[in-house]
């Protein structure tokens, strides 16, 4: 009869913790090192327990796999319904977009009035804002009338010009083309981190609609 140190070369809490490694790893390649490692430990030994808990490993990666597949083909379908549906691809509401801008504001990232620039190109990318002057600024003016808005810092106002300063006839006129162009202005670059920390707050705010 086997004893129990035949039957675990290791603790079952170390073979838990090296399971546990394993998963946490970014994909199935990083893991399956470990894998190998403790099915090396255990050859030959008669643990069920311990060959399922590795087993479980390639299983966790499977079923990964198969989750963001899943979430990848969900969010194309859901883009390809919100293009013919004229739907943004964010769906906030102006007390949201409110929050998101008061974050942006108070976030050391944004250093300049120019930085609206970024803010723009995400609302009128993301988030259906009319990128004509007139109606872009009926949407401020409107927001503003809703009580939104009202703590902007004096001296980063929401205006129009400052959104139209802080881009350039250089720049792509889409941020998902900011997010490959490669020239090392330095400028743009940190206009495209402005738009990138925005759109992190919108998708906050909606991921919280959600939950909620």
């Amino acid at each position: 009869m086997n004893n129990a140190n035949d039957i675990w070369p290791i603790s079952r809490e170390a073979l838990l913790s090296c399971v546990k490694y394993a998963k946490r790893q970014p994909s199935y390649e990083e893991a399956k090192h470990v894998e190998a490692l403790l099915n090396n430990l255990f050859r030959g030994r008669n643990n069920t327990e311990a060959f399922d808990l590795i087993d479980s490993i390639p299983y966790y990666f499977k079923e990964e796999r198969d989750r963001l597949a899943e979430e990848r083909a969900s969010a194309r379908m859901e883009k390809i319904i919100r293009k013919r549906m004229n739907l943004p691809e964010i769906l906030v509401d102006d007390e949201q977009i409110d929050v998101a801008i008061t974050k942006i504001t108070n976030d050391p990232i944004m250093n300049s009035r120019r930085d609206w620039g970024g803010i723009g190109r995400i609302l009128i990318d993301f988030c259906g804002w009319p990128d004509v002057k007139k109606d872009f600024e009926h949407k401020v003016m409107r927001m503003k009338q809703m009580g939104l808005l009202k703590n902007l810092p004096a001296d980063k106002v929401f205006t129009y010009q400052a959104l139209q300063a802080g881009l350039s006839s250089d720049w792509p006129n889409s941020y998902k083309e900011w997010l490959i162009k490669t020239d090392g202005d330095n400028t743009f670059e940190h206009r495209r981190e402005v738009a990138k920390t925005f759109l992190d707050y919108l998708k906050n705010q909606q991921r919280q609609a959600f939950d909620y």
